[in-house]
């Protein structure tokens, strides 16, 4: 996709994918909040909704790496969104 992340879509059900270091954080959540806007704004443009309640988010890597993400939640689609441990 144009804003760096990587996509993979199916019926109704949609997955973005940011790879990042764990010090480049900030720039992995900019560009999932970027990209998710994009989305959004297309979605509207077809008469579809974005559901923010079936949004989730996962870190992926070794526990050493996870230890270094300190962001809880991030704003996506007018929502607080958790990271969680599973998908």
């Amino acid at each position: 996709m144009s804003h760096g992340a990587s996509a993979h879509f199916y019926a109704d059900d949609g997955q973005l994918y940011v790879n990042s270091l764990a010090a480049d954080t900030d720039d992995a959540i900019n560009c999932l909040q970027v990209c998710v806007a994009a989305v959004e704004q297309w979605m509207k443009s077809n008469r579809l909704r974005l559901n923010p309640l079936k949004t989730q988010l996962i870190w992926l890597g070794s526990q050493q790496q996870l230890d270094k993400v300190t962001t809880t939640d991030i704003q996506l689609v007018n929502a607080s969104i958790h990271p969680v441990s599973a998908v």
